[in-house]
């Protein structure tokens, strides 16, 4: 308590009192509900911490919320949240409501009952008194003293709870009933807020169960159509045509607006229809649990009975009366019939029947089951609930619904269990059963429905599910050894298990019946856990072959295909130790078949870390390898190949709840299947991945691809110690990685170029560029090199279709935003609003996009991460690849627009691997080095000044690479310093318009970063000064940290040498390029000079007349035309005799255009 004050009383009843309250230091409003333990029994106790229990659960915003709860020695403290209103209050004040409010309430309602059934928990006390009204007008369930969580051997209930105005037909009769008489009581609620009062109303208990047995619901004409219809179908007396759920949703009244959460990893929900064989076992069950009533007539008879009784009463009566009227005699006429039920015992007294009502105010509530709202005395003066033994004189002769509790109601014996199962789940803080106390009883539970089962009682098989899940839960990696090894020993485990599995498989009789394979797959499911973490397979693998044939006889048994799935996981476990396993190939491969193309059976268990279908695809994959191609040729024309492909990937639509059919190691043997049959027949499977339909192998694959990371984390959360089909989780055999090794047969193949441009089509309809990037921001970063490898792939082959894609998503993930290390170092990159991080180390392996990580994956921080990382060469060579790509998309970008920081590319090109070195070579020679937002002054020019020494590297490989680049920068820097001579009258004074350069306008790379970048870095343009009174230059920095041509001049006259001796050099690529980056030298200056001083002239225009490969040619013509541009080159053309030596070998040259300009320009006539 000292964590809240408490501010004013707002209600009290039975339960005890309910407080206003704020939360200490956070103003935070709740309601405190005080319940006094003394007086209550520990079964009322109980019952209140289950009713605790299952709300700490729940979490629905029509669900009143659970902030906390604690104990006093006194008191039961719940805290809830605080809800400003009642709905019964606005009832009593308005009468009724309109049908547009009514609709809204009622789809509120709908989804809070829809959240409880789906987790298999009924309300069982609907009515407007428990409903509250939060900030806003939403809708809030509340009051859970009369819950109950079902468990899924629990089909129907017989217990009489709720409120008499709103229970349903069964419930009066005395009927088992299910989740529809909440949804009966929701349609009494809606009903009496359209029209003001219940569909059934009197005061007298005979007349109401007359009325709600046997009377029609009276329509008002006011009412719309929709809304008749939908309370038709709540308020219909045979639950089994009641209006529920699915189809519920779907009723035009309430379907556009219904919240649904439901709980995915919920066995059996009640929200989805039963299979025929549960709905037999329900109809079974439902019968068996009503036998021993005998109805309405009954529970009339009773009510009777007592009134009978109380007559006879006379002397109490007499005392009775005489304490009301002071000791006179008493008018029969006024005595009212007492309630039936319990007879009071000496410990826990209760008033007597006939107490008066005046001496029965002053006692302390009554104490009795569940908690009953303090307003139910307005609501319904003549009736109580549960056996609390009180009456209420009225006028006339009342009865009470104590009547309808009859004396041998059943004990929910289920329930004790039900709290063993919770307490020993695996995680739970409540202490472990004593094994000298416990495991006596559970034998004996276990031995007793063993017995029941075998002469085909449904008793039998409801009474031993919960202990086998007790027995299954203490089986797990969590529980505690010593017991463990008590029970295994005490019960003789798995020997009772088998032997049991092998009764019922030889019972042909209880064989047939309904729930021999729910109680068959419990048993199998304990089995599986016994085997795989207290089995001893060295000592105990006698009986192994013999488990082995009673699986494979479920395995192909018809009656029992729910097991299917079940029996293989278990045969896959004997095959991993060693048991031989024989399987007839085509009835097992008929038997998958059915399974995968039927509904997923939710209600049979998968083994703990198991899928529900892996041990299917694992024997799938082993009778697939081992019976040779012709079998593999088979199976990719049958039906089972297309089925297995569409259950995969309904598994992984986020819409479709079927999470749980296949395990992450599930789904890397189903790739690995996929890899053997793409290997063995891979001209019938690459057609394959030309369909890009929703049920097609490309579509399953695009899911695989970026299957949901928090999943697959969590999946292999819960297989850790679970053995499972033993595969690894990371490096080879990653499911991404595996998909795209799929993804990669196309280009490995000589297919038709036809087929790989309808593959490429498909691809981009299922999104596998933006896939792979957003996959690259996930996967852990030692396995990205194949991803950025088929990305690069893509990105080629299909341009004008790949880049815009890749650019779009890129730009929507930040893929080339600015790192927080390289903001902190100041590499110039424009700042962004995220989380500080380390950019080498932050990029670690554990760094995943999207799950909470404060730094996430840039361009900058993979580089930086996989070049100082041994072994991940290949994957830094690729990314490279890949930003030389996107650099490409526009006409050669400035190099803060990609954000890859100038001082990762340095180290790159000093980097021992060869293709390291040429990648980031080619890179560069995508970019410019002209903006003004450029790094500080030294980093362009220091990477210029590395270009150049890369021109000597001993890879051939660089040497190309970077003598493009060079000729790239040179080209670029000539044009600027050309555009800026020609500009210079016009500019002065001018502020240029800065980062362009002198470039032909393309499409620049992310427009919007370069946006952001230009408003967080304000008018970058005022800080470029050029030489010459401040005048601004065009934005490439010098070597001083100035702007202007000098620096870069003379980095140029520098790379001549190294240009001029590569003129030699025996690869023509090299050749032709080094041609090209001469000729855009010319444009410099201070390049001109050194062309000059180098013999330059000479050199190429022997490449021009002597070269055997007609594209160095031709590019050494290039340059002869730059040089002829210049003066003083021209000169130096002139006077080697160069139109002349041209004309002499134009005849023969392949670009005589070529030599006939070059030869008019530079004859002596024309050149005075």
């Amino acid at each position: 308590m000292e964590k809240y004050h408490v501010l004013e009383m707002i209600g009290e009843g039975s339960f005890g009192r309910v407080y206003k309250g704020r939360k200490k230091y956070s103003g935070q409003v709740v309601a405190l509900k005080f319940i006094p333990k003394v007086g209550r029994s520990e079964k009322e106790l109980r019952s209140l911490r289950r009713e605790i229990e299952i709300m700490r659960g729940l979490r629905h915003p029509n669900v009143v919320l659970l902030l906390d709860s604690f104990e006093t020695d006194r008191e039961v403290v719940v805290v809830t949240e605080y809800a400003e209103g009642e709905l019964f209050q606005i009832l009593e004040d308005d009468g009724s409501l309109p049908e547009a409010q009514v609709r809204e309430i009622a789809c509120q309602l709908v989804s809070a009952l829809y959240y409880l059934h789906s987790h298999r928990i009924l309300h069982r006390d609907m009515k407007p008194q428990n409903i509250l009204l939060g900030k806003g007008g939403v809708v809030k369930l509340c009051d859970f003293g009369f819950a109950r969580a079902m468990s899924v051997s629990t089909l129907v209930l017989t217990s009489i709870k709720g409120t008499p105005l709103y229970m349903s037909p069964e419930l009066v009769e005395e009927k088992p009933y299910d989740h529809t008489a909440d949804l009966w009581s929701l349609g009494c609620i809606l009903y009496e807020l359209h029209t003001g009062a219940p569909p059934f109303y009197t005061n007298s208990i005979f007349q109401l169960v007359q009325l709600i047995v046997r009377d029609p619901v009276k329509w008002p004409e006011s009412m719309s159509p929709d809304c008749t219809s939908f309370l038709k179908g709540l308020l219909t007396k045979d639950p089994q045509k009641r209006l529920s759920w699915p189809h519920l949703l779907k009723h035009p009244f309430v379907s556009e607006g219904i919240l649904v959460l439901s709980d995915e990893e919920t066995d059996s929900p009640l929200t989805v229809s039963l299979s025929p064989d549960l709905q037999a076992l329900k109809l079974q069950q439902a019968k068996e649990k009503a036998a021993p009533h005998c109805g309405e007539q009954r529970l009339l008879r009773k009510a009777r009975e007592q009134q009978e009784r109380e007559k006879n009463k006379e002397d109490l009566t007499v005392r009775a009366q005489g304490k009301n009227t002071g000791g006179g005699d008493f008018d029969k006429a006024h005595m009212e019939p007492a309630l039936v039920g319990p007879k009071p015992s000496n410990s826990n007294p209760t008033l007597p029947a006939a107490c008066p009502s005046d001496e029965r105010a002053a006692q302390p509530p009554a104490q009795g089951q569940g908690q009953i709202s303090r307003d139910y005395a307005r609501e319904f003066p003549s009736v109580e609930v549960g056996p609390r033994q009180v009456t209420r004189r009225e006028k006339g002769l009342r009865s009470s619904l104590g009547a309808v509790r009859l004396e041998n109601e059943e004990v929910e014996s289920d329930e004790e269990w039900q709290r063993l199962v919770e307490t020993t789940q695996p995680g739970s803080q409540a202490p472990l059963p004593s094994p000298v106390s416990f495991v006596p009883r559970l034998k004996q539970r276990l031995l007793s429905s063993r017995a029941q089962i075998l002469d085909g009682m449904l008793e039998g098989a409801c009474r031993i599910r919960q202990p086998l899940r007790v027995l299954w839960n203490l089986l797990t990696v969590n529980s505690d050894p010593g017991l463990c090894s008590t029970v295994a020993e005490e019960i003789e485990l798995p020997h009772f298990l088998l032997d049991l599995i092998a009764d019922l498989l030889g019972n042909e009789q209880v064989k047939q019946q309904p729930w021999c394979a729910a109680v068959l797959g419990d048993l199998m499911t304990a089995l599986g856990v016994c085997w795989e973490k207290h089995f001893n397979w060295d000592t105990e693998g006698e009986r192994m072959g013999e488990a082995a044939g009673l699986l494979v006889a479920v395995l192909h048994s018809a009656c029992l295909a729910p097991l299917t799935s079940l029996a293989a996981s278990l045969l896959t476990l004997l095959s991993h130790h060693g048991v031989p396993v024989e399987l007839r190939t085509d009835q097992f491969m008929a038997a998958m078949e059915k399974t995968l193309s039927s509904p997923v059976e939710l209600s049979v268990p998968a083994l703990p870390g198991w899928g529900l279908y892996d041990g299917l695809l694992t024997l799938l994959y082993r009778t697939v390898s081992e019976d040779g191609s012709s079998s593999v040729s088979q199976f990719l024309d049958s039906a089972l190949w297309r089925h297995l492909w569409l259950r995969v990937n309904l598994a992984l639509e986020e819409t479709t709840p079927h999470l749980n059919c296949f395990s992450l190691t599930g789904l890397q043997v189903f790739l690995s299947l996929a890899q053997f049959v793409f290997t063995r027949e891979p001209y019938k499977c690459v057609p394959l991945l030309a369909n890009s339909n929703t049920d097609s192998v490309l579509t399953t694959l695009a899911h695989l691809l970026t299957a949901d990371c928090a999943l697959i984390k969590e999946r292999s959360g819960e297989e850790n110690g679970a053995s499972g089909p033993s595969y690894s989780t990371s490096g080879a055999n990653s499911v991404s990685v595996m998909t795209c090794h799929l993804l990669c047969f196309p280009f490995a193949l000589d297919i038709p170029d036809q087929a790989v441009e309808e593959i490429l089509q498909s691809y981009q309809r299922c999104d596998i560029v933006p896939r792979l990037l957003q996959l690259s921001l996930a996967l852990p970063l030692t396995l990205l090199e194949l991803p950025l490898s088929l990305l690069c792939r893509l990105l080629l082959s299909d341009p004008q279709q790949s880049l815009p894609r890749f650019i779009a998503a890129a730009e929507a993930w930040g893929f080339f935003f600015p790192s927080a290390e390289a903001e902190r170092n100041g590499d110039g990159q424009p700042p962004r609003g995220e989380p500080a991080g380390s950019e080498g180390g932050g990029a670690g392996e554990g760094d995943v996009r999207g799950t909470g990580q404060s730094e996430h994956r840039t361009a900058s921080s993979l580089l930086a991460f996989f070049l100082q990382s041994e072994g991940l060469s290949g994957s830094a060579v690729e990314l490279l690849s890949l930003i030389s790509q996107a650099a490409r998309c526009s006409l050669h970008p400035p190099l803060p627009v990609l954000y890859v920081r100038p001082s990762l590319l340095r180290t790159a090109m000093d980097h021992p691997d060869d293709r390291v070195r040429a990648a980031t070579c080619s890179l560069l020679g995508n970019i410019s080095p002209l903006d003004a937002r450029a790094p500080s002054g030294q980093l362009l020019p220091l990477l210029f000044q590395s270009l150049i020494e890369k021109l000597q590297d001993p890879s051939i490989q660089v040497r190309r690479s970077a003598c493009r680049a060079v000729g790239n920068w040179v080209g670029l820097v000539g044009q600027a310093e050309s555009h800026m001579e020609n500009e210079k009258p016009r500019l002065h004074g001018a502020k240029p318009s800065m980062g362009t350069g002198p470039m032909k306008e393309g499409r620049h790379l992310f427009t919007r970063t370069e946006r952001e970048a230009g408003k967080r870095k304000g008018d970058v343009s005022k800080t470029a000064k050029g030489p010459g009174g401040g005048k601004p230059a065009r934005g490439f920095p010098s070597k001083d940290g100035t702007t202007g041509t000098a620096a870069w001049a003379e980095l140029a006259r520098g790379g001549v040498k190294a240009l001029l001796l590569l003129s030699s050099e025996p690869d023509p690529v090299v050749r032709r390029h080094c041609c090209a980056a001469l000729g855009n030298l010319a444009a410099i200056e201070g390049g001109r000079a050194a062309l000059l001083q180098g013999d330059g002239p000479r050199l190429l225009l022997r490449i021009a007349c002597t070269d055997s490969q007609p594209a160095v040619q031709l590019a050494a013509l290039t340059g002869l035309r730059a040089f002829s541009q210049h003066d003083a080159l021209r000169q130096a053309l002139v006077s080697l005799d160069a139109g002349e030596k041209l004309r002499r070998v134009s005849q023969h040259a392949p670009h005589q255009r070529h030599c006939h300009w070059l030869i008019t320009k530079l004859c002596p006539s024309v050149s005075a």
